[in-house]
């Protein structure tokens, strides 16, 4: 089961980078030389998460831009019967700023993610199916990597949000 999972989260990230990037368009123009930019620009897949019932996936896309030296950080959901359906359901911009940890509740409607709100990264939730995030609770000091997985230092998280912890 968790081998299957696996190669549904690889062709989920595959089917996502295709339509973000419009694939298409990239092999309708010129050849040229690949230069700096090229290699700096590169979308990225930086996390992938199929949902506990296996009909959708969310996935992590980072774009970086040479042109506005940002990143843009975008929380994509797409069903697993019809790929090319992608909406985007997060995003966050900013020079270092990124979306991490991304994960289904356990309900399947809705998901959870760390990134950043003025300089300190909070954790989000949002509906899988849009809209706007909220913060589940505040931190007042930056996410730091504990034991390979990231803990909010000083957080205080209410009772009735430290379960949504512990079942991510």
């Amino acid at each position: 089961m968790r081998q299957r999972t696996r190669f549904a989260a690889i062709g989920v990230g595959m089917a996502v980078l295709c339509t973000v990037s419009g694939a298409g368009s990239v092999m309708a123009q010129p050849r040229r030389p690949m230069d700096i930019r090229d290699v700096v620009e590169v979308r990225q897949i930086e996390d992938t998460q199929v949902s506990p019932d296996g009909r959708q996936a969310a996935v992590v896309v980072t774009e970086p831009s040479v042109a506005t030296n940002k990143v843009t950080s975008k929380v994509l959901v797409l069903d697993m019967v019809t790929p090319e359906r992608v909406r985007e359901v997060a995003s966050v911009s900013g020079t270092a700023e990124r979306i991490t940890d991304l994960r289904w509740r356990p309900d399947g409607r809705s998901l959870t993610y760390i990134a950043p709100h003025d300089g300190v990264d909070e954790v989000w939730t949002v509906p899988s199916s849009g809209g706007r995030p909220q913060r589940l609770f505040t931190a007042p000091g930056p996410a730091i990597p504990v034991g390979g997985a990231r803990a909010l230092r000083g957080a205080v998280i209410p009772p009735h949000q430290a379960k949504v912890l512990r079942h991510a």
